[in-house]
């Protein structure tokens, strides 16, 4: 008989155990484990924050403060038409109006509002 056809002695009296026949674990290495640590403990990079506070639209639903509800009969206006309402005003008009609100201050500061003012 082949070595591999000899049946092993008291194979049939002691049964199958499903911990015996149960596939060998894999030793995961050392380097591998510690490196995956190492990417889930970085810190993501971050956006420094606005110097307004103003955040982008997408936000409106995580945020928890919106600075454009202070901002009067103004926070019912899109952010587009608000924009295109400021187009129309003039320098010293700007100044006065982004003085009354953080929101306000932030559109009123938008460059290309005062480029266009300016280069008319």
């Amino acid at each position: 008989m082949a070595p591999s056809a000899v049946p092993i002695e008291g194979y049939a009296a002691t049964g199958t155990d499903d911990a015996s026949l149960a596939r060998p674990t894999k030793r995961l290495r050392l380097g591998a484990a510690d490196s995956r640590a190492d990417i889930d403990s970085e810190e993501p990079a971050a956006i420094p924050p606005h110097p307004l506070g103003v955040k982008p639209a997408g936000n409106a639903l995580t945020a928890n403060v919106n600075l454009k509800l202070h901002a009067g009969n103004f926070a019912v206006l899109p952010d587009e038409l608000l924009a295109q309402f400021l187009e129309c005003l003039d320098g010293p008009t700007l100044v006065r109006l982004g003085g009354t609100c953080k929101a306000l201050y932030a559109f009123t500061r938008f460059d290309e509002l005062w480029r266009a003012l300016f280069t008319e």
